[in-house]
């Protein structure tokens, strides 16, 4: 029975879903990957595509990086499901890095519910460094499992880190997940920025080149390698 249902899936275009884990070719010199991955209710060019510009050109060694904004935005824009279906994302992807890449270092940036796409690589790529810098994440998956992200995020990665806004209203997203080292960006938002409050963790990530932390802690801009000066389970708080 559950061959030819399988089977049936297969002609149906009402079972298909989107391509899951595509990726371009690795670099012929790259050994390390960053993947941009936006939330629900957006695509790679409202910021991921434009990031992954700004940390091309402060890279020292670019051809050493594989900058990748994924596209995942058919399967976001369903918000009640985005959470489940955005780690089976982040499973197909892990799954073709395992098997189909060389990298050594792996860098994630994933914003709101693009924290699943980022757990579910965390889940099942163990080849090399894998750090995951979440921007505001989105925990909840389903109507009822708010806390699944804070439990969760973060716990198989080489190091983990949340830059999060305490006060924008968005369900889940007003702490940073206990496995990550939490930056607490809300003093640092202008008024202009308290319109849309949880995109300004993106912002100011994008923003943060020379302040020490954000972008200066990415692998490959070369970031603080000495991962003890951020514990994981504890939170700094910026201010002006």
């Amino acid at each position: 029975m559950k061959t030819r249902l399988l089977m049936l899936c297969s002609v149906l275009s009402s079972c298909a879903d989107p391509m899951r884990g595509t990726l371009p070719e690795q670099g012929e010199l790259a050994t390390g990957l960053v993947l941009l991955v936006h939330g629900s209710g957006d695509t790679p060019a409202d910021w991921s595509e434009e990031l992954a510009a700004v940390m091309r050109a402060a890279m020292e060694q670019p051809e050493l990086w594989d900058v990748v904004a994924y596209d995942w935005s058919e399967d976001a824009e369903r918000k009640l499901s985005a959470a489940r279906r955005g780690l089976a994302h982040g499973e197909a992807i892990g799954a073709r890095l395992t098997d189909e890449r060389s990298y050594s270092a792996v860098q994630i940036i994933s914003h709101s519910v693009g924290g699943h796409v980022g757990y579910g690589i965390e889940e099942t790529w163990t080849e090399g460094v894998l750090q995951h810098t979440y921007l505001d994440p989105f925990g909840g998956r389903g109507m009822v499992r708010w806390g699944y992200g804070y439990r969760r995020f973060g716990e198989n990665a080489s190091f983990a880190e949340a830059y999060f806004n305490a006060d924008d209203g968005v369900p889940s997203t007003e702490r940073s997940p206990r496995h990550t080292h939490g930056f607490d960006v809300t003093a640092l938002r202008s008024e202009a920025d308290a319109d849309d409050a949880h995109w300004w963790p993106i912002q100011w990530y994008q923003d943060s080149l020379g302040s020490g932390l954000g972008l200066d802690l990415a692998l490959p801009l070369g970031g603080d390698v000495d991962w003890a000066n951020h514990p994981v389970g504890e939170q700094t708080v910026l201010t002006p």
